[in-house]
């Protein structure tokens, strides 16, 4: 392929996408490209002489009216055939489009296209590694390419071409010892598509070898060079602009908020004037839409100094970055004086480069594995970060990602080549010297001791804090599945001594004393698996075998109490003593291993020097194992009380299944011991933090005294009365929820609402389970065939299912968990919401059962004090999922009955400070009035 070679780009709509359902074209169209130019276009409406199904009608516009007249596709065949002879034929999604135009060519009495293929998706995802859709309208938005009718064969086929001449240009771009190492990889690409890659190599001349002034070749890879790490330039006689006219002057194209500017004062005086009275704890509640995070960001910027910086802690990587590329950019706009701001993340987050070029010397069969390092090798050209997060890929689906991981940097060899360009050195660097450092709930949680060694205490804003609790109760748990140390233990030995590969115990050939350091740890941890067959024995005798469990569910776990567990404890002493002490002893034999190991890595080849180093992996995940045991077990009366224990096991009682587990106990104030002392007073944000005026939750759970800390709830700064309805749905008020009726009711509730608006629907449950009863229901009654509806378990995680909703329209979706509060579907994306379960904790669960009992030992009532706080806090942010901008409506419909038929629904009805008009009505008046509120509505929005 060269300058000369016309590229025909073909788009078809179908009646289906199954090519053994008797489906049939219903569009074709071509454009042809040359020398990166469009020369031809050709399109026509095709008879398939078939129906239509009206989601192939919605989805593409096409109907069986309008090509009622169209030409049959016998009639076009011999013109189509004729336009793609000698041809490179391309299409977004080549594995659908040419083996279907082939077929129907086939159908026609034609020949099969015997051009070659190339797919714009795949070389999308390799050349544009860092994008998070490969949707041809998403791509066609991010490179604005004209595309006006998406689904439209005619308008996909012309914005696939210009995405074609990109892809080209990003190609001819990539530096050649960067394309020379992915063709070497040769990833599995459909069709024809690696032949461009190497086609464009093969035509490489010397000059085009010279790399660009921002890229540097370091050791055989090519990365971009980083941006100098710069020192804090706020000036220190920096003046705070406290009235309306000054921010009015400084926020010159920006409306200033009466709310936001409240804010923004509260903190400043918070902290600026400590001569004057003490800085207190700040729990600021602040609606959607006031502009929290200048709200907070403004202020502290007057605030920070060069040994004194702000700490934002957020609860996502994703707010993070949206904090860095768009809050601090816009506050660097407004202010008189440059913020720095630097994210930091945990260790994972980041690539180890000295890994990864080990992992590329090692030629791996796995076509998602060649996939993957190939679009490493084009991310490490673009990102100055070397966070893995921008390849929006997920190691669990991915698991190469596992194993290029970083593991900190005490762990880093300063002899490595990498040593120096190391990201996430360069990432602590700048966290040093910003004024801003943006982190996670989790990274803030698990690194306190860093924020210990800083000269001044630091500021802190915990954002989105109605998760932080929680994520402070999560953070500390820890789960043991007992037989997982004997599961690593047999593939030590299997690598050992295993007869179908090259043995561990060949690789290290003469050199006797590996040999011997290896046999001495073999020793140690035969006696460690006999151990743990012990331990599993008697923890299955004691906890799990006389325990009844009932068939229809899958896994169970309840808690241990702590007199039983000491017990159990005191009679396992000796078995405890000799896991403790092979937990002793094993890392410095491990090291001892790694020293006399170095020599033979040395002389390795690549694939040898990976099984070694996955060899002492093992055992130092087998070390890491036995820590965590001894943690769990090997403790004392104080600790044992300051924790919560419960185990689990699956419903066949396998004790290969039982998982032992613990956490801080709910009454252990942690947060306030081991985190708030190393900074300033806190400031608390978020949009629920408050679940009513009297209630005590907020300051029991963020572990805060009422004394020394001032709440205020800002304001909506728009009213919501007109653009929402709540309807209390009463049809099944006489009802019970955990009644097979109940899941009936839900789906047919669902079916109606959605089949009368079809409008994107997002539906809350409560249980993954119900979700499943549910869409079981839809889909018996045929309700699944003719409409998309994503349920959560079902067909995938909340990220695959959430991608889904967003790129399909309309589309019902059905989730738990982090849809209550974790997911942003702004504007059309999200026009009907409906509340299917309310979001009451689950009260067997082990956690909740100890928080429970503690808050009746000190003599509050669990239900009132926690339960109902707690629920009434989650339903207004599942509330908030559907305005999110100011231009946002929908429709929001309850129809869990006990928010009516409970004396605790007022209670929660009245704490959810909403203007949104609410009724009590039955379902069919609701619809009836949901048609009449959309059909009010503007049809065109700018969102």
């Amino acid at each position: 392929m060269n300058s000369q070679t016309v590229f025909a780009v073909v788009d078809l709509e179908t009646t289906g996408t199954d090519l053994h359902a008797e489906n049939r074209i219903i569009q074709f169209s071509c454009s042809l490209v040359q020398n990166q130019q469009i020369i031809k276009t050709f399109s026509t409406d095709i008879n398939p002489e078939r129906p239509i199904a009206y989601r192939i009608t919605q989805l593409t516009g096409i109907s069986a009216e309008r090509v009622a007249s169209a030409p049959t596709f016998d009639q076009v065949a011999a013109q189509i055939f004729q336009l793609l002879n000698d041809t490179v034929f391309v299409a977004h999604n080549v594995n659908f489009d040419f083996p279907f135009l082939n077929m129907e060519l086939q159908r026609a009495g034609y020949p099969e296209l015997d051009n070659l293929a190339v797919d714009t998706v795949t070389m999308s995802q390799i050349l544009l590694p860092t994008l998070t859709s490969y949707r041809l309208q998403d791509l066609s938005a991010y490179f604005n390419i004209h595309h006006l009718q998406p689904h439209s064969a005619d308008s996909d086929a012309t914005a696939t071409a210009r995405l074609l001449t990109v892809l080209i240009n990003q190609l001819h771009q990539l530096p050649t010892v960067t394309l020379s190492q992915i063709v070497n990889l040769n990833p599995d690409l459909p069709w024809e598509t690696m032949t461009v890659f190497k086609d464009e190599l093969d035509n490489r001349t010397e000059d085009d070898s010279r790399l660009a002034d921002h890229l540097i070749l370091h050791h055989g890879i090519v990365l971009r060079k980083r941006e100098k790490v710069l020192k804090s330039q706020i000036p220190e006689d920096a003046k705070y602009p406290k009235t309306t006219a000054a921010k009015t002057k400084l926020l010159v194209n920006l409306d200033v908020r009466p709310e936001q500017n409240k804010m923004m004062n509260l903190i400043y005086n918070n902290y600026a004037a400590t001569k004057v009275h003490p800085a207190q704890n700040l729990v600021i509640e602040a609606p959607t839409g006031i502009g929290k995070s200048l709200g907070y960001t403004l202020p502290l910027s007057y605030l920070s100094r060069p040994h004194k910086q702000v700490i934002i802690s957020t609860s996502t990587t994703y707010l993070q970055e949206q904090l860095k590329e768009q809050a601090l950019p816009l506050l660097n706009d407004i202010l008189p004086f440059p913020v720095i701001a630097a994210v930091l993340k945990g260790n994972k987050h980041y690539i180890d480069l000295t890994k990864f070029m080990e992992q590329l010397a090692v030629y791996d069969n796995s076509a998602q594995t060649k996939f993957v390092k190939s679009q490493i090798l084009v991310w490490l050209t673009e990102t100055q970060t070397g966070d893995l997060d921008e390849l929006h890929l997920n190691a669990e689906q991915v698991p190469f990602l596992n194993s290029i991981k970083h593991d900190g940097v005490k762990w880093l060899d300063k002899q490595s080549a990498f040593y120096s360009d190391d990201f996430l050195r360069y990432a602590l660097a700048q966290a040093k010297r910003a004024d801003f450092v943006i982190i996670n709930h989790d990274y803030l949680l698990n690194n306190t001791a860093k924020f210990a060694e800083l000269s001044e205490k630091p500021y802190l804003v915990i954002d989105e804090a109605q998760d932080f609790a929680d994520r402070a109760a999560r953070i500390s748990q820890k789960h043991i599945r007992l037989f997982d140390g004997i599961a690593t233990y047999n593939k030590i030995i299997a690598m050992w001594q295993n007869n179908h590969d090259s043995q561990i115990k060949e690789l290290v050939g003469s050199d006797l004393s590996v040999q011997s350091v290896v046999v001495d740890i073999l020793n140690r941890l035969d006696g460690v698996k006999l151990s743990l067959n012990q331990l599993i024995d008697q923890t299955f005798n004691r906890f799990v075998a006389h325990r009844r469990l009932h068939s229809r569910e899958e896994n169970f776990e309840w808690l241990i109490p702590n007199n039983l567990l000491q017990n159990f404890l005191g009679e396992q002493l000796v078995l405890i003593s000799q896991l403790a002490e092979a937990t002793n002893k094993l890392p410095k034999m491990l090291e001892r291993l790694k020293k006399r190991l170095n020599q033979v890595l040395n002389t390795a080849n690549p694939a040898d020097a990976v099984k070694l180093t996955k060899f002492v992996d093992l055992i130092q995940q087998l070390v890491t194992y036995l820590t965590d045991l001894m943690d769990a077990l090997n403790i004392n009366a104080t600790t044992l009380n300051e924790r919560v224990y419960w185990i689990s096991v699956n419903s066949a009682k396998d004790p290969l299944t039982i998982r032992l587990s613990f956490g801080i106990s709910p009454d252990v104030q942690f947060l306030a011991n081991n985190v708030y002392p190393f900074f300033e007073p806190v400031t608390f944000t978020g949009a629920t933090l408050l679940p009513s005026k009297k209630s005590q939750y907020t300051f029991n759970s963020l572990q805060i005294k009422p004394e020394e800390t001032k709440v205020r709830r800002m304001k909506s700064e728009y009213s919501a009365a007109s653009k929402a309805k709540i309807f209390l749905v009463d049809d099944f008020a006489t009802g019970k929820v955990d009644s097979p009726e109940f899941s009936e009711f839900l789906a047919h509730s669902i079916m109606e609402i959605f089949q009368k608006s079809q409008r994107q629907t997002l539906v809350l449950f409560n249980s993954l389970a119900m979700i499943r009863s549910v869409y079981q229901i839809m889909h018996q009654e045929g309700f699944t065939a003719n409409n998309l509806v994503l349920a959560q378990g079902v067909h995938g995680t909340a990220t695959r299912v959430s991608r889904r909703f967003i790129h399909n329209e309309p589309a019902l979706l059905l989730g738990a968990n982090t849809f209550w509060q974790g997911v942003d579907f702004p504007g059309h994306l999200l026009e009907n919401l409906v509340i299917a379960q309310l979001p009451f904790d689950s009260p067997e669960d082990p956690y909740n059962h100890a928080r429970y009992s503690i808050a009746k030992r000190q003599g509050h009532n669990p239900f009132y004090s926690i339960t109902i706080p707690r629920t009434t806090l989650k339903l207004r942010q599942g509330i908030g999922r559907l305005l999110r901008t100011p231009n946002d409506f929908g429709t929001i419909y309850v129809l869990d009955p006990r928010l009516l038929t409970r004396h605790y629904g007022e209670t929660i009805i009245a704490n959810l400070r909403t203007d949104i008009p609410i009724q009590r009505i039955n379902l069919a008046q609701a619809v009836n009035q949901m048609e009449q509120f959309f059909a009010k509505q503007p049809i065109n929005r700018k969102d």
